[in-house]
């Protein structure tokens, strides 16, 4: 029985250690994207006043 309590333990904290893990790589998903679209606009924003003569 303990050794049976043991491995659902393990398991347990298995499956909440991959959970944190999926979220961490979505949060860094998402800081990612966020990123890239500022890097984006202001490479846009460059372009523009490049072709305005700025």
């Amino acid at each position: 029985k303990k050794q049976l309590q043991d491995e659902m333990l393990r398991r347990v904290d298995a499956e909440n250690r991959l959970q944190t893990l999926k979220e961490e790589l979505e949060f860094q998903k998402n800081i990612y994207s966020e990123e890239l679209r500022e890097t984006k606009r202001r490479h846009e924003t460059r372009l523009v006043e490049i072709d305005n003569g700025r």
